[in-house]
This record gives structure tokens, sequence and C-alpha cells, in this order.
């Protein structure tokens, strides 16, 4: 096959009269062939015959000019960090997702600062891992993730190294079993709380909402008269976005909740949000986790609780009731996946039991007569 340096430049099959196609193939030392096309504007063909001519030495040099020790080794990853960052914010990933990696970079990447990018091997994110033992694994998994994230950049769109000089393994998750409080529980729990505490737990255990989407709740978020609550945002790591996965939702507000906040929001009228700290700020995730903490110590429950518990317990007590399908809790609670609602519903002490105790019904059936005792 025969070939042509400079050709008719063609756009939809048709000649662009004035437009020549320069055709570049050629062997580089290392034994790679470079091959390439560039649109060339020129009246005649032996003009951009001259042009291909100088073009090819052009690109010939370029491509087999030395290479510098920095060019060899890319950028430093302190260097390219902040570039990611930016390159996150513009592909409008949500501020806590960008507000998570840099805290991997402040408390893990960071240790990785100096070493240029074809420097962190396999051996460097292994001693990684190590510095992390005493993590779960899903942390570490992120971790990896946020400093492969940032390689991808280099590699795909900085294109300032030409190939990620460590291999990803995913370490296996641990399986945490969460519980979940019983209704009884709940009330004992509501009964001794403060006002502000209370809300929160019926958001909770009533609204099926995440801790971020607590405290992020907005007064004009919700609707006395309709019934509904609407979860339009959260907040992480002092940072309010969108909800998780993007997804707005409407719950409908049971009496107790919506009494719950009707009083509460009368005598807080200040402020847009519904929960403030007792200082006035902003309600956080952290002083949350610190309000459950106080509700379980004041009702006698393990104080090592968590806000997500009230959550498990909102998807674990509608579960219980058989009048309520699978698909509509999946729907309040917010989940993309049935799989994931029913990870979170959890069996109650009383169920298995009066599971167990149904086959005493069939006790006369299995009862072996007189007669066949005797033969």
């Amino acid at each position: 096959m025969s070939f042509e340096p400079v050709t008719p430049y063609k756009r939809k099959g048709k000649i662009i009269k004035g437009c020549w196609q320069l055709n570049f193939y050629f062997e580089l030392p290392d034994g790679t062939m470079f091959r390439k096309r560039e649109k060339c504007r020129l009246s005649s063909k032996s003009a951009a015959n001259d042009a291909w001519k100088k073009r090819e030495v052009e690109l010939y040099k370029e491509l087999t000019k030395p290479k510098s020790e920095q060019e060899l080794l890319g950028p430093k990853l302190e260097t390219i960090w902040p570039d990611y960052i930016e390159h996150c914010r513009g592909k409008k990933q949500k501020p806590a997702t960008i507000e998570n990696k840099q805290w991997y970079w402040n408390v893990w990447l960071s240790s990785l600062r100096d070493l240029h990018l074809s420097k962190i091997d396999n051996t460097r994110v292994s001693k990684l891992r190590s510095a992390m033992k005493d993590r779960m694994p899903s942390t570490v998994n992120n971790v990896i993730y946020a400093l492969t994230g940032c390689m991808k950049y280099a590699l795909n769109d900085a294109k300032v190294i030409t190939a990620i000089p460590f291999k990803v393994e995913r370490l296996k998750r641990t399986k945490v079993t969460r519980g979940f409080y019983e209704p009884v529980q709940i009330g004992e729990m509501w009964r001794t709380a403060e006002p502000g505490e209370r809300v929160m737990l019926l958001l909770g255990s009533h609204g099926g909402m995440r801790a971020g989407e607590i405290a992020a709740l907005e007064k004009a978020d919700i609707n006395l008269a309709l019934g509904i609550l609407t979860v339009k945002r959260a907040v992480r790591r002092n940072v309010v976005g969108k909800p998780k996965n993007n997804q707005e939702r409407e719950i409908a507000l049971s009496k107790t909740l919506a009494a719950e906040l009707e009083a509460y929001m009368a005598s807080h009228p200040d402020g847009a949000r519904v929960l403030y700290q007792d200082n006035g700020r902003p309600m956080t995730y952290r002083v949350l986790q610190t309000w459950m903490r106080r509700c379980c110590v004041r009702a006698g429950l393990p104080e090592n609780s968590h806000t997500h518990l009230m959550r498990h317990s909102f998807i674990t007590n509608l579960g219980a009731e058989s009048k309520v399908a699978p698909r509509v809790i999946m729907d309040l609670a917010g989940h993309q996946s049935l799989d994931v609602t029913l990870g979170y519903m959890h069996l109650h002490r009383h169920a298995a039991k009066a599971a167990v105790q149904s086959l005493d019904g069939f006790g006369s059936q299995l009862a072996p007569t007189e007669g066949a005792l005797l033969n």
C-alpha cells in the first residue's frame, strides 16, 4: 500500500478547495511507529509538500528530544493535587465529596507530597495502607481511590504521566452490624430528652432522615398544612450540599412528628434552620452525635450510639408492619436499590419468638395416636 504524504482534505466526503491533509507516518528510535494527520491551508499541492517536509522534521525533533529528569519523573504530588481538586469542582462534584478528598490529603496523602508521581508505586501505597492499619477498610479504600483519581487526572487530563505506577487493590470491607431501637426504647429517650433533642429523635425515627439532612433542615422545607417535609440539602464537614445521591425526596409527617415540629418552631422562630446548637451556631453533624449520646445516657441505654441508628430504627419498625410494602419504605428512605433498604431491616426480638411459637398450632397434627405408640 503506497503512502501519500499530502492528500486533498475532505469533509463529509467532499474535497475542500485550498485545504490539504498532511500525513505523517514514521518510526521512532525506540521502534514505535508514529502516525498523525494535520490540516493545512495552502493554494497548491507543491506548497503543501514543502510544508509537509518542514513539519516532518519538526515533529521528529520534538518526539526524539531527550527528556529532562523532571519530565521523566512527572510533577510532585503536592504540585498536581490542587489542580486535581479544581478539576473535581469543574466536574460539579458535591462539596462534601471534595471536602472529604481534601481531608484525606491533610491526614494521609500529604505524607507522599514530596514524591514524584512516577515514584508512587505499589511499595509506597502498601506503606500508606500499613499506616492506616487501625482504620476501617472502607476508609482505606476511599483514601486510595482519591489518590487514584488524582493519578487518572494526571494521566488523562493533565497528561504529565504515561501510566499509573501502582495497581489498585480494593480491601474487603468488614461487615458492620448496626442495631436499632424498638418503639419502646425510642419512647423512653423521647420522654427524657430536651425539646431540640426530641425533634432530632423524631426526624430520625419517624422521618428516616440522615444526620446531615437533619442538621441542614430549614423551616421553609416543612409544610405542616399538607403534612409533608422535603429533604433538599445535607451538611457534611460543615459544608452544605445536596442530599446523598443528589436526590431530593418528600416525607409524610406522622402526627407525633408534625406536632413536635409545630411546637418547636413556634418557640424557636429565629433563624432559617430548624435546629441550632446550644450556643446559637448552625447545627453540625458532630453536635448531633453529642445530643444522641445524651439521650441514651438519660434513658439508661448504651451511650456509644449513633444518630444513624434512628434511620435503621425507622426502616426496621416500618418493615415490621406487614401492611407497608418494601418499595414504599425504599422511597421514604431515599434509597436507589431495594437491596440497600433490606440491609437496613433488622429482626425484632419478639418476631423470631412469635415465628417459632406459630408452629405450636400444628402440635395436634404432629402428636402420635395411642394406637400408633403401641404399634
